[in-house]
């Protein structure tokens, strides 16, 4: 569970770049493996004016295609109709196998804007359909341990309040001064249009799973559940688990592993 706070964690300072505000990734996933990717994605900013200019947003999307697997092509891209200050794009992908996915709800959201910083890719899911089950394999785990062994130095900016989840730290002061996390919020869901037999999944109704669903205005606004979380001991998993399930806005799979029967 404490890399699962380290997860949430990467993803809100993901999201806290200048250019998104949201991103929903649906993935539609047929009986045969092949499938579509679908994402929404809200932005503000200078780079919002990307919005306006297709053949740039297209050729940015091109290249994020490969980011989801080999053979994923990009399909095209569009302007939605948002309020004055917000602008949105769909962008539609489709693959063909699978088994050669690996997804990360970040990819796609930086656009490379100027002065600002290109997120490192990384694949929390993977994916195997053999027969009529697919396994999906979450990763996060194992991200986060790379992610910790290369930063020496994480656990001192952690001491020094560098956890935005955490209420008496700096970052998260600042963020909230600033209302940095207003309308700040990420979606990774898989959707089965030919429905789903069974799943052990831990997010499922009808015929979706949620991977992972995080609304971080709400999530802060909650300092006594948080600051709750940041004092459990590495050793209290139980508690920390329960803990995580009422904080509002907070939805992720935690399983590493979980399979599902499609119909």
């Amino acid at each position: 569970m404490k890399k699962l706070i380290t997860m949430i964690s990467a993803a809100f300072a993901a999201l806290m770049l200048p250019s998104c505000l949201e991103t929903t990734t649906t993935i539609n996933v047929n009986k045969d493996g092949t499938g579509t990717i679908r994402q929404k994605i809200v932005i503000s900013g200078e780079i919002a004016q990307m919005a306006n200019k297709p053949d740039e947003a297209a050729g940015h999307f091109k290249d994020e295609a490969a980011k989801f697997g080999e053979g994923v092509t990009f399909v095209g891209v569009k302007k939605l109709d948002l309020s004055d200050d917000k602008f949105g794009l769909q962008v539609d992908f489709k693959f063909d196998d699978i088994n050669k996915l690996s997804i990360d709800p970040n990819t796609g959201m930086n656009m490379g804007g100027q002065g600002q910083p290109k997120a490192e890719s990384v694949t929390p899911f993977t994916f195997k359909l053999e027969k009529d089950t697919l396994t999906v394999t979450n990763n996060a785990a194992k991200i986060v341990e790379k992610a910790e062994e290369e930063a020496d130095d994480i656990a001192k900016q952690l001491a020094d309040g560098m956890n935005p989840l955490n209420p008496d730290g700096m970052m998260f002061k600042k963020f909230k001064e600033e209302g940095a996390a207003k309308g700040v919020k990420i979606s990774l869901v898989m959707n089965f249009p030919g429905g789903i037999a069974e799943t052990n999944a831990s997010n499922s109704k009808d015929n979706q799973v949620t991977l992972a669903e995080m609304d971080f205005e709400r999530i802060m606004n909650q300092e006594d559940k948080l600051r709750k979380l940041n004092k459990l001991k590495a050793n209290q998993t139980k508690e920390r688990g329960e803990l995580i399930k009422e904080i509002d806005g907070l939805h992720t799979e935690t399983a590493s592993e979980f399979t599902v029967k499609l119909k």
